[in-house]
């Protein structure tokens, strides 16, 4: 992949969660070019985007300041307070791109409390002894 600013070659990034904009023809799901070229989510804390000629060779769209531009950035207080990753294809509707994304939760008054108070009423632990536990 690219990188941003100058165009030169980055280091190669081997993102671990990507989703490639899809559409669907009959049953399946087939990579869609949009405005000519293919769109890619990528990215691991932040959802980034890129695009592509070739379904191959990848850049990143960039912000007015030259940095990877954040689609999706994890919110603080909610449930994707310490990371957002892409999850299954994204698809293109007639109503616009479909990205569904994990989010992870931090731990503590920054991350969303009320899922700790689910997992415990469901458990009858804290996330943290669960896993101690198991």
């Amino acid at each position: 992949m690219r990188s941003c600013g100058a165009g030169q070659p980055s280091e190669a990034r081997q993102p671990k969660s990507a989703s490639v904009v899809c559409e669907r023809r009959g049953d399946s799901l087939v990579a869609a070019k949009i405005g000519g070229r293919y769109l890619m989510y990528w990215g691991e804390e932040f959802v980034n985007l890129a695009t592509s000629d070739d379904l191959v060779n990848w850049s990143p769209v960039c912000d007015a300041n030259g940095e990877l531009l954040r689609v999706i950035e994890p919110r603080k207080g909610k449930f994707d307070s310490a990371l957002t990753e892409c999850g299954p294809p994204a698809v293109l509707t007639q109503k616009g791109i479909l990205l569904l994304y994990n989010g992870k939760n931090t731990a503590g008054t920054d991350g969303d409390a009320r899922l700790c108070r689910v997992f415990k009423s469901i458990t009858g632990l804290s996330p943290q002894a669960y896993l101690q536990k198991h």
